[in-house]
């Protein structure tokens, strides 16, 4: 019995892109695809988020990198103060003059202890500083990027409407009779 296969499909041919499709367009001229609802929700939610950038201040970024700042520089003059004045304890102004014994030891590792805690603690807040000055900068920056865009869409579409043509006046043989006598003259002539 004869095989009834059919038979392998054509490769269709893809039509070139060509000017006036939508991928061609920028995202401007192109048609939304939002229904109704979800646009009405999209615009809810820039709303939002136009709200929540507005009512963010820069200024407190950088009041708190500036705190950062004051902390970290405390937290540095105790770190070498406690170093100076252990030392001085323990070791005293010249060797063998410190305080001395197991006593001296083990309160000499707990001073050690804290004063590392004191280092690494210093460590991290030194790097607070520049992100949050940077994330103050980022707002500001986006508060200028959401009233560009605002004042974009909306402010009043432009008048694309031509304007009235300015009346004329043709000549004609009824208003300007010398024109009319020199076109006689060459017509004749």
């Amino acid at each position: 019995m004869p095989s009834t296969k059919p038979p392998p499909p054509q490769p269709q041919p893809v039509p070139p892109a060509s000017s006036g499709t939508t991928t061609d367009r920028t995202p401007e001229e192109r048609p939304s695809t939002l229904l109704p609802g979800a646009a009405g929700e999209a615009m809810l939610a820039l709303q939002k988020v136009v709200a929540a950038i507005g009512a963010s201040d820069p200024a407190t970024f950088y009041t708190s990198a500036d705190a950062f700042e004051k902390v970290a520089a405390m937290l540095g003059e105790l770190n070498r103060g406690i170093t100076e004045r252990s030392m001085k304890m323990f070791v005293g102004d010249t060797p063998g003059e410190g305080w001395q014994g197991e006593g001296a030891q083990v309160c000499s590792r707990i001073v050690g202890q804290f004063n590392d805690y004191l280092g690494i603690l210093l460590q991290q807040v030194t790097k607070w500083p520049p992100p949050v000055r940077e994330a103050g900068t980022q707002l500001q920056q986006t508060w200028y990027a959401v009233d560009a865009v605002l004042a974009k869409h909306s402010a009043a579409p432009p008048d694309t409407t031509p304007p009235p043509p300015a009346p004329t006046t043709r000549k004609t043989p009824e208003t300007d009779p010398k024109d009319s006598a020199l076109n006689v003259q060459t017509l004749s002539a």
